[in-house]
This record gives structure tokens, sequence and C-alpha cells, in this order.
């Protein structure tokens, strides 16, 4: 997976810089916000996203410490969600403004930022508790905004955030052609600091006469079709990716909701496509 170098998040880096001034001892499991599992596929990346409110309510448990919480991450108590983890030792935190996960003891003296384990079932709890936070409605995407692409009957569903010029997006493109039926909502995502002539290739092909077939085009063939001035969604969806804390490309959104970064072998986009959708 190949990342930017802004991929260590806003947030991971004022609790580390906070860490210092207040003198708390913070825990390195791994660089906050840069932990992902390269099975699911590849993808590029670029900087931290823009911070997204969530309505997640706080543990009851935890109301009397959430003014000390508040202050040893410097932060106000209405923009973190707390809640005990199994076993009562370890207080989850989700950074409501930064869409991060961190982790205090009991005493609030101690942080864990980074990933966090479970060592008898060898799974990343950071990465599924986030994954559940982080749900988008597929209902809500706007699908007026979107390329969309049909292949046989559509019956495999999902949405991708892709960059014109992102090498892996095109490797997706290719291994899709081994999939017989599904229907994709491309969001035009074109990671400009990274490509820079991303954004006037995605701007032709939406403003092509048939943009499906000049997306495909485009990523089997490199060859843009005319050039034709129209107005896009770009801005929008690079909005909307960021409110997500989606930052690079290919990003998968499943019918559920799911947040899938690169890409899935097609047994796996198969299955996750067939999940229930989330309204």
């Amino acid at each position: 997976m190949t990342r930017s170098i802004f991929a260590f998040s806003l947030p991971g880096l004022r609790l580390l810089l906070l860490a210092c001034l207040l003198h708390v001892p913070v825990l390195h499991a791994e660089a906050a916000g840069t932990t992902t599992d390269t099975a699911q596929g590849d993808s590029e990346h670029l900087a931290a996203p823009t911070p997204r409110p969530a309505a997640i309510a706080n543990d009851p448990a935890l109301a009397p410490l959430m003014p000390e919480i508040a202050r040893k991450l410097g932060a106000k108590v209405d923009d973190l969600s707390a809640h005990l983890m199994p076993g009562g030792q370890l207080i989850e935190v989700f950074w409501l403004d930064g869409g991060r996960m961190v982790y205090l003891d009991r005493d609030v003296r101690f942080i864990l930022v980074g990933s966090l384990f479970d060592a008898e079932n060898k799974h990343n709890l950071t990465k599924l508790r986030s994954a559940e936070l982080n749900r988008i409605p597929f209902d809500s995407l706007p699908l007026d905004k979107v390329i969309k692409v049909v292949k046989g009957n559509g019956a495999t569903r999902f949405a991708v955030f892709e960059d014109p010029d992102c090498p892996f997006c095109r490797a997706m493109e290719s291994r899709l052609d081994q999939l017989d039926d599904y229907t994709a909502y491309i969001l035009l995502f074109p990671l400009k600091e990274l490509h820079p002539g991303a954004e006037a290739a995605a701007k032709a092909i939406w403003c092509a006469e048939d943009p499906s077939a000049a997306w495909q085009s485009y990523m089997h063939t490199q060859q843009l079709p005319v050039a034709r001035d129209c107005e896009t969604p770009i801005v929008a969806l690079r909005d909307l990716a960021r409110r997500h804390h989606i930052e690079g490309t290919p990003t998968l959104v499943m019918p559920d909701g799911e947040i899938v970064e690169g890409m899935p072998d097609l047994a796996t986009l198969k299955a996750k496509a067939a999940a229930t959708p989330q309204q």
C-alpha cells in the first residue's frame, strides 16, 4: 500500500504534542492513523481528512471521568466518545473531530496511540471498531453525482472512490473485467497532490457525452475524450470523502455501509456486495 508523506494524521500529531507538553506517558503501538490491512488490496493515500461530527453516546459509567479525559487530550467533552473495553481496564476514546481511536487506562494517566489487538483471536480491535463507527449509509450517497458502470445484470452493487490516474484504480478496473455482473458507482476523487493531471482527466471524463464509456476507455487505454466544459461534482465528492475520513483510492463503499480500502479479491467483493443495505 502506498501512502503519502501526510499519512500521519493531525489528531495523532496533536495527541503526541499534548502528551509532551503535559508530560503524559504515551504507549506507542503504531503511528496513529497509519495501520492498515494490505491484504484487502492496494491504494494511494492523501492528507488527513477534514473533521467530521459523529453522534456517538458516551458510556454513562465514564461520565465522572470525562472532564479529566478531555483535559488530558486537550479536547472538549462534546468532542469525544468514550467506552469501557471488555474487562474494564481500558477506556476506548473516539476522537470525533478526526475519526481516530485512542485508549486510556482507568486512572487517565497513560495514553495508547495506535491499534489494539486481541491476542487470543488476533483481531485488530481498533480497525473493527473504527469500521463500525465510520460506516456510510449506502442510500445517503449522491448517486446523481456518480458515473454508473453496469455489466451484465448488475447484481453485484458497490460504490468506489477513484482517481483516474491512480495505478491501483487501474489495476482494480482490470480485475473487475473478470466479474460478470456488477453495478459500480464511480465517485471521482482525483488526488491532485499525487497526480497533478488527475483533476483535468476527471473533468474530461465527467463532461464526455458518455461518461461511463469515457471512464472505462481511459482506465484501460489512457485515452481521454475530447475536452468539453461543464460543471462537475469533483469538489462535492472530495468534501464527501473527507467527511467520511476517506483518504485514498480506490476506496469502496458496500451496500451495508462498510468502507473497504483497496481492492478486495473478487470472492470477497461478491460476499460484501451481498450484504444487507444499511438505511
